[in-house]
């Protein structure tokens, strides 16, 4: 015979009703948005290579990085892009939406790093900065364009996490507790 010292008593006893997705329309944008990301990183690569741009080994690690963070992030937004999901995975999808938002907001400042450093140095003549400023600069528009749309996919997360997704869900989670 067992004793049920803590006096856990479980209640109801049927699944738990689904939510509907707030924000579909914001999961596809940003699917498209890491989609682009992803090809403009390859595309920087690839002309980098192309032109023998001497920016050094920082940059393609930066285009790399980012292209492949962002492959992961357009494939959680796919399965972000459900209809209907319970409160448990809602919440567990927003604290990813989270981090994706911290990570891509630290990958941009990373990017904003590299086109100061360039910047500020392209005047001093044997640097690595200077060979990426006086080579062609595809590679640094690349990158500086790397910088914006991560910045403004960060921006766009914080939105749909913070206003879009989790005001919504609130107003659902609050309907649905009339309901027993």
């Amino acid at each position: 015979m067992s004793v049920n010292v803590l006096k856990i008593v479980r209640r109801g006893g049927g699944p738990a009703p689904l939510v509907n997705n707030p924000g579909k329309g914001h999961c596809w944008m940003q699917v498209g948005l890491n989609a682009l990301i992803t090809a403009v990183s390859g595309l920087g690569i690839v002309a980098a290579q192309w032109e023998n741009a001497n920016c050094g080994e920082e940059a393609t690690r930066y285009l790399i990085t980012m292209g492949i963070m962002a492959l992961f992030s357009a494939a959680f937004f796919i399965l972000l892009g459900t209809q209907a999901a319970s409160d448990t995975e809602w919440s567990c999808y927003l604290m990813v939406m989270i981090a994706i938002g911290i990570v891509e907001g630290v990958g941009g400042a990373w990017g904003v790093w590299i086109c100061y450093r360039v910047y500020s140095r392209r005047h001093f003549k044997g640097t690595r900065e200077h060979n990426c400023w006086t080579s062609p600069k595809t590679l640094y528009y690349v990158i500086q364009t790397m910088c914006l749309v991560h910045i403004f996919t960060t921006v766009y997360a914080i939105y749909i996490t913070h206003i879009s997704f989790l005001v919504e869900l609130i107003r659902q989670m609050g309907s649905l507790k009339e309901v027993r």
